[in-house]
């Protein structure tokens, strides 16, 4: 767990307005009586200290396909995450779904071949 303390107006104001964003479950906020918002996140801190709304986006988009909330898109569900990227001009996505080549972007994402695509694989292969 990381946590991080913001005890100025103008953070805290910032980092107040960005909840809605985050309201998914990533993190949990509580505040205190001197006015300082504490996060505490476990794997999301990329997303909190740098606030990129596609990679937010892209977040969002994981969590709503993924049905059965075990943190790995079966190739249903990732069919379902390409179709929201797609539809928010997120990354490839619009051509793998005007291609319909949900299946080979399934493959090429699922780098140990177990049959499913964590966040872990998705990112890795973003990043080439």
């Amino acid at each position: 767990m990381i946590q991080f303390t913001f005890s100025s107006k103008f953070w805290c104001g910032r980092f107040v307005r960005a909840l809605p964003i985050f309201a998914l479950g990533m993190f949990t906020i509580s505040s205190s009586a001197e006015s300082q918002v504490t996060a505490t996140q476990s794997q999301f801190l990329p997303a909190v200290t740098s606030i990129n709304p596609q990679r937010v986006q892209a977040q969002a988009n994981f969590l709503a396909a993924d049905v059965d909330k075990n943190e790995q898109l079966s190739l249903s569900e990732f069919m379902t995450f390409i179709n929201l990227n797609a539809e928010h001009n997120l990354g490839q996505a619009a051509s793998i779904r005007q291609f319909r080549m949900y299946k080979r972007a399934f493959k090429k994402a699922d780098a140990n071949g177990d049959g499913f695509v964590t966040k872990q694989e998705i990112t890795a292969q973003a990043k080439e």
